[in-house]
C-alpha cells in the first residue's frame, strides 16, 4: 500500500510540475513572440528551432 501511495504521489508531483512548466513555457513563448517580431529573419529561424526543442 505504501508503494502504491508513493507512486501516486510521484505521478501527481510530476503532473503538477509539468503543468507549471506548460504555464511558464507559454508565458516565455509569448515574450519570445513579442521579441521575435523585432528580429531579423535569421534570428527568427534560430528561435523557432529553440521553441521546437522546448516543446518536445
Amino acid at each position: 500500500m505504501k508503494v502504491y501511495l508513493s507512486n501516486e504521489l510521484a505521478i501527481s508531483t510530476v503532473t503538477g510540475i509539468a503543468g507549471i512548466g506548460k504555464i511558464t513555457a507559454h508565458g516565455i513563448k509569448n515574450i519570445i513572440d513579442k521579441s521575435v517580431s523585432k528580429l531579423p529573419i535569421v534570428g527568427k529561424q534560430q528561435i523557432m528551432r529553440t521553441q521546437l526543442y522546448l516543446s518536445l
